[in-house]
């Protein structure tokens, strides 16, 4: 996840607890001359207002989320596309001249670091500037980029100067090399590239994505960066770029191998999930708390992200799914009014909006505009 060195702050009138607005869904009185309804249909009645007012939570949270607007030149450009990764193109920010503006596109024409552009040419392409206030792994714009749809030739500007996202791509594929942290790259490439596209890297040696895709499988998550959830995730992303671009082909060999090592840790996840729903649990060499709801976010958000990618949709509606949904949620509502660390909160607010998305269809964003910053 990289530093998380500022948290992010918002000012919000809250008269109640969100759990205490949302949760309780009324019902309208109808009176008929039918009978009493059967135990199955009242079962049937309670499981559609269950998801009501899950759905209700879900929008609720999300939107007061996205509400906690970032502020250019005091927030960092590695906070910043945190929040293009919970909400996409359409998060916003407080620009260099006070006006809210899309946060895509203060980061394509105008984010600096100490001065300096954040993405610099080079013979091969466009990099981002190596810091941590930048990227917390390699190829983590580009990869934020691809997950939300950024076209591969949207315009970033250097100077006088204009690039696309293309110059990322053609710079990802010759700085990767197998043995480097690659997660984030796969993401990216997998998007942009076709699966059999092959490559000479640096080093002259023929790379392909499936290449990436099969380091990935061997790596085990433990020890991993988050826990292994940027490897588990970019698995289940990639896979699901297969899928799509094969239009029904039977994938195999190294795509299966995916398929199969995804397979294990859901099973492994589930035995590791704590009885409240979190996934802290499965953070072993963390030293994090199911009672802090900052680390809830982390773990839970993080392991949320490829299980609500990876698996299918019957199986968000189940019980286990459901539990780290609400437990989520109930972190979102305890710090509702407090800053929280902008890594945690919005890989949280990112696996809330996939799992929205997959179950109940696109979630839109209030036309309300966002909130002033606390100070």
């Amino acid at each position: 996840m990289g530093q998380d060195p500022v948290a992010v702050h918002r000012e919000l009138d809250m008269r109640a607890p969100i759990s205490n607005r949302l949760l309780m869904v009324s019902m309208p009185l109808v009176l008929t001359m039918t009978l009493a309804p059967t135990a199955a249909h009242s079962g049937v009645n309670q499981t559609l207002a269950k998801a009501d007012a899950l759905k209700e939570h879900l929008e609720h949270v999300l939107d007061l989320t996205r509400r906690r607007y970032l502020i250019a030149g005091r927030h960092t450009p590695w906070q910043i596309f945190h929040g293009i990764l919970a909400f996409g193109r359409d998060f916003m920010i407080k620009g260099p001249d006070d006006r809210v503006i899309p946060a895509i596109d203060y980061v394509c024409r105008h984010a600096t670091l100490d001065d300096q552009r954040i993405f610099q040419p080079t013979r091969y392409g466009l990099r981002v500037l190596s810091s941590g206030a930048t990227e917390g792994h390699p190829d983590q714009f580009l990869a934020v980029f691809a997950m939300n749809n950024v076209p591969i030739d949207y315009p970033i500007i250097v100077g006088d100067l204009q690039y696309q996202v293309h110059h990322l791509v053609t710079q990802a594929q010759y700085d990767y090399y197998w043995g480097r942290e690659a997660s984030w790259t796969l993401i990216a490439l997998s998007t942009y590239l076709s699966p059999d596209t092959r490559w000479r890297n640096k080093y002259n040696d023929v790379v392909s994505v499936e290449q990436i895709v099969r380091y990935e499988v061997s790596l085990p998550p433990d020890g991993a960066p988050c826990a292994g959830t940027h490897n588990l995730y970019a698995l289940a992303h990639a896979l699901r770029e297969a899928e799509r671009k094969s239009k029904g082909t039977e994938l195999t060999g190294v795509w299966q191998a995916a398929r199969d090592k995804l397979h294990r840790y859901v099973q492994l996840t589930r035995q590791l999930q704590s009885s409240d729903g979190s996934f802290v649990a499965a953070f072993r060499r963390h030293a994090l708390s199911a009672d802090d709801p900052e680390d809830v976010m982390y773990a839970t958000g993080h392991t949320l992200e490829w299980l609500v990618l990876f698996l299918p949709e019957d199986e968000l509606q189940s019980r286990w799914i459901e539990q780290a949904v609400e437990r989520l949620l109930t972190a979102f509502d305890v710090t509702a009014t407090d800053p929280v660390r902008c890594g945690p909160l919005y890989h949280a607010a990112h696996a809330l909006r996939l799992y929205y998305e997959r179950r109940f269809g696109r979630w839109t964003q209030s036309t309300e505009p966002a909130l002033p910053a606390g100070q």
